[in-house]
């Protein structure tokens, strides 16, 4: 996964992992690709990682500063997992859940050969239980990264670059994680030959990047099928994705403002017009305005303006009510009857990248902004609808029986032409 980052002033901060070498930044590393359900659960919450932690696990904020997740004795270890089961069930018999249907959900939690919770699969899991849509073909492919992320954490627990070499090659084999349609050989070559953490450092901090989009590329080919199994196939989450301000120039960006259309204002430009296609039938002719999204919410104009600037945040439960409210305001004016279904992984996604592909500074000033590589996103989609054809059904509209996408979000290209 090819990504770039764009920043205002052309700089380069300071990252977590730089505070790291060789055995250990594989390890924090692996602690990404582990933390990776918690970050976005968090951003949904609009809490941090740590506060989420602290929250759930009822450990000290200053303790998961300096790493003490991973040196828990077994005692504390296990006070800390009851913890997060009695404050997990809390909130979902607060939400509504009854006592019944969470000891099915716990009960239904996918595991690790170890007999342990699997945290991606089990993230899949809430998910689909939460919209009543079951997603078992990204649900199965989580449970094999969860193995994958298991063993690759023993391998640098017990010291054992050669195993964790081993690992890599395979799944880089077996799960085309190089590249979807063409294996490459040069990155197999350089894995081949590495022999030390030193020499795994570099590659593997790159193929953190390739594990955590494949996968959001891999939910995507299902849950956009099921969602929208009335559409076109088409990738769904670049749709939510940071995107470039389409009139960016260089010579005019330090006095350009919205440089970047952020994932939160996406997700609701984006909700505002499926709503509409589903009530009116008809596409909006663009995408909608600040007034037009702040009628239909029943919030007000500056609201929806500090959400697209993001110097306000937007928690899942918010966007939920927005969500339910602008499905009311378009039953009530065209006389439709029910509602459609809320989009909950749509929403997890879109607020998990607000957090992760997008860095503020003081004031929520905009620092930088990663940009997904859309050929190579799409190529990673499209390996998985293929894969899964006989359960999604053909990539291709071929008998012309599906529903069109409209022709201005086809053409919402992440990068504008003039930016290289």
């Amino acid at each position: 996964m090819r990504t770039l980052r764009y920043s205002p002033d052309n700089t380069r901060k300071p990252r977590p992992l730089d505070a790291f070498r060789g055995r250990d930044r594989v390890s924090a590393c692996i602690q990404v690709l582990t933390h990776m359900p918690a970050v976005f659960s968090a951003a949904a919450m609009k809490l941090s990682l740590r506060s989420l932690l602290t929250a759930t696990l009822g450990i000290s904020k200053s303790h998961i500063a300096k790493g003490g997740l991973s040196k828990l004795k077994p005692r504390m270890e296990a006070k800390a997992l009851e913890t997060a089961r009695t404050r997990a069930r809390e909130r979902a018999l607060a939400n509504g859940w009854t006592n019944a249907d969470y000891v099915a959900l716990e009960a239904g939690m996918p595991r690790l050969s170890t007999g342990e919770i699997a945290p991606l699969a089990s993230w899949v899991h809430g998910m689909q239980s939460q919209e009543h849509m079951l997603l078992p073909l990204t649900t199965s492919l989580a449970v094999e990264r969860d193995e994958l992320i298991e063993f690759l954490r023993h391998a640098v627990a017990v010291d054992d670059p050669a195993a964790f070499r081993d690992a890599v090659l395979e799944a880089i084999v077996d799960e085309h994680l190089d590249h979807p349609e063409n294996a490459d050989l040069d990155m197999l070559r350089q894995w081949e030959l590495m022999e030390t953490w030193e020499d795994v450092t570099g590659p593997f901090e790159s193929l953190t990047q390739v594990l955590m989009f494949d996968f959001i590329a891999a939910l995507d080919a299902e849950w956009g099928a099921r969602y929208f199994a009335s559409m076109e196939p088409q990738p769904i989450f670049p749709w939510v994705a940071s995107r470039m301000n389409p009139s960016w120039h260089p010579a005019t960006a330090a006095k350009q403002r919205n440089l970047v259309f952020r994932p939160t204002r996406r997700l609701l430009e984006f909700s505002h017009a499926i709503i509409e296609h589903a009530y009116l039938g008809t596409w909006p002719e663009g995408p909608p305005g600040r007034q037009a999204i702040a009628t239909d919410a029943g919030i007000e104009d500056y609201v929806v303006g500090n959400l697209f600037d993001g110097t306000r945040k937007l928690s899942f439960d918010e966007f939920q009510s927005y969500w339910l409210e602008m499905c009311s305001q378009h039953r009530f004016q065209h006389k439709r009857k029910g509602y459609m279904f809320f989009p909950n992984v749509l929403a997890l996604i879109a607020l998990g990248w607000e957090c992760t592909l997008v860095k503020t500074g003081r004031g929520m000033k905009l620092e930088s902004s990663l940009l997904l590589d859309e050929t190579d996103y799409r190529g990673r989609w499209r390996f998985y609808r293929e894969l899964w054809e006989s359960e999604l059904g053909p990539v291709e509209n071929a008998n012309g029986e599906l529903k069109k996408w409209p022709e201005w979000l086809l053409q919402q290209a992440l990068r504008p032409p003039s930016f290289g």
